[in-house]
């Protein structure tokens, strides 16, 4: 079961989903909506990236923290259906847009639950990545209101994210083999943190069933 809800949060899904939905705006001309989108999936994965980088170089040096790579899983589910919540309640009922947010809160819980039960992260690095998300879910925000928080029909968003259901097919992405080999020679080069010392980065790792 924990499986089935952290995949809900994996970017086999949502990278998918995002680039359907980045695609269902530009086709249907709304250019404030998908800015906004990317402008905030740009900052989000880029700072999911960068303090996965930085824990893995250096980590170790504050080790009360116990955040070795925050969750990348919970600052994705964070950002994206947080975002989709946004543009599927604008201009809604309140009772609407209260369900809606209570359903995308308890659905990133269970995505953060799902990634500390089987020992995949610490409270710690769930924690922080739910900080990252919503740092750029509060940049969306933003922007939705200035734009004059459009609303959008929920039919394309349910059938873009089965399609993306459908393109996921049970796969793991992730790139954390890279992270650590770059965090590793970033350490060892610029001599900044004691690096991890873990393994290198493994293309076939990128992409597997669990």
């Amino acid at each position: 079961m924990t499986r089935i809800v952290s995949s809900l949060g994996d970017a086999a899904l949502l990278l998918p989903a995002s680039f359907l939905l980045m695609g269902y705006l530009a086709v249907t001309t709304r250019w404030a909506l998908l800015r906004a989108f990317g402008v905030a999936m740009g900052l989000g994965l880029t700072a999911t990236v960068g303090a996965k980088l930085l824990f893995r170089a250096c980590g170790s040096s504050v080790p009360a923290l116990e955040i070795v790579s925050p969750s990348g899983h919970v600052s994705f589910a964070v950002l994206f259906y947080g975002c989709v919540g946004i543009m599927l309640c604008a201009g809604r009922s309140l009772l609407v847009r209260w369900a809606a947010g209570g359903a995308v809160a308890i659905l990133v819980a269970a995505v953060g639950v799902s990634r500390v039960v089987p020992g995949y992260h610490s409270a710690e690095e769930v924690a922080f990545g739910f900080a990252i998300g919503a740092a750029a879910l509060a940049v969306f925000a933003v922007m939705h209101a200035r734009a004059g928080r459009p609303a959008v029909p929920i039919l394309p968003f349910a059938v873009g994210l089965a399609a993306a259901l459908l393109l996921a097919g049970g796969r793991h992405f992730t790139i954390e083999h890279w992270i650590v080999a770059a965090a590793r020679d970033a350490a060892d080069v610029l001599d900044l943190c004691e690096g991890p010392g873990q393994p290198g980065p493994r293309l076939s790792g990128l992409f597997r069933w669990p």
